[in-house]
């Protein structure tokens, strides 16, 4: 089975860590979340911690802002 893992919260990496792992079952090909954001002082463009995570699993991750986009990541 096919999963695209959707998030933007760290709460979800040790979740999503253990079906990349279950790679007999699931195929996980990618994870979406939250375009960066502005922030600090100078409003220079974030990533949320989960983006910083889940570029690091070696996988596409796909940063979207609403729901047309997420459609065209799905197609």
């Amino acid at each position: 089975m096919k999963i695209l893992l959707a998030s933007s919260s760290t709460v979800a990496c040790e979740i999503f860590s253990a079906l990349i792992e279950d790679s007999d079952q699931f195929e996980v090909i990618g994870f979406l979340t939250n375009k960066d954001k502005a922030a600090g002082r100078g409003q220079r463009e974030v990533a949320n911690d989960f983006a910083k995570w889940a570029t690091t699993m070696k996988l596409p991750t796909y940063k979207v802002e609403d729901n047309s986009e997420i459609l065209e990541v799905l197609s």
